[in-house]
């Protein structure tokens, strides 16, 4: 609903205060283009510098895939380095045209592994520790009580979590189930995160 939107964009705005937004996919429901467009005009209502945008299942339907980074063009960049290099986030593209399920691919995951590679645990000559976060639309591992549709998630989740963890990843940041979650993995967090708003 849109009162529940206007009222994150006011708690986001007037008491967060965020350095960065992750907007984690879904962002329509059928990946039309008033949806889009829709969705363009509601998330530049938020006042923050930093917005990651990727897309979700919903957003590739239609014709979608085909349009999404027209009206999104940020959403191409995919490795974002913030606090001198402190924080590295990339994005991977889970989204497949009119698919429901999720995949990386075996070419995304090596592209991440040998991103991930160039940076060390800890920041040159600082000896600061460097965190390290991957942000992807579908989930690794599924989300208890969630019935059937929990098995709807990266077909390829066991390479990419394995990529992840050789790759000294802290963090996975996911949507797709629209319900909040959290695994910890020792060193790893998985975390899901809830719908915000829906019309």
């Amino acid at each position: 609903k849109q009162d529940a939107f206007n009222t994150i964009v006011q708690e986001v705005n007037n008491d967060l205060k965020p350095d960065l937004i992750v907007l984690s996919g879904d962002l329509t429901d059928d990946g039309l283009v008033f949806q889009l467009k829709k969705a363009q005009d509601e998330i530049k209502k938020f006042d923050c510098k930093d917005i990651i945008i990727f897309p979700g299942n919903h957003d590739y339907r239609h014709t979608g895939y085909l349009i999404f980074e027209k009206f999104f063009p940020s959403s191409l960049k995919r490795v974002h380095e913030f606090d001198n290099g402190k924080i590295i986030l990339v994005t991977v593209n889970t989204a497949r045209p009119d698919w429901d399920e999720g995949e990386i691919g075996r070419t995304q995951i090596l592209w991440m592994e040998n991103t991930l590679s160039k940076y060390d645990e800890f920041v040159e000559e600082k000896n600061i520790p460097r965190l390290k976060i991957v942000c992807m639309h579908h989930h690794l591992i599924s989300i208890p009580d969630t019935g059937y549709t929990n098995v709807v998630g990266i077909s390829d989740a066991g390479d990419a979590l394995r990529a992840c963890l050789e790759s000294g990843v802290d963090l996975v940041i996911c949507g797709h189930k629209h319900r909040p979650w959290m695994w910890n993995l020792g060193k790893l967090l998985i975390v899901y995160a809830g719908t915000a708003c829906s019309w």
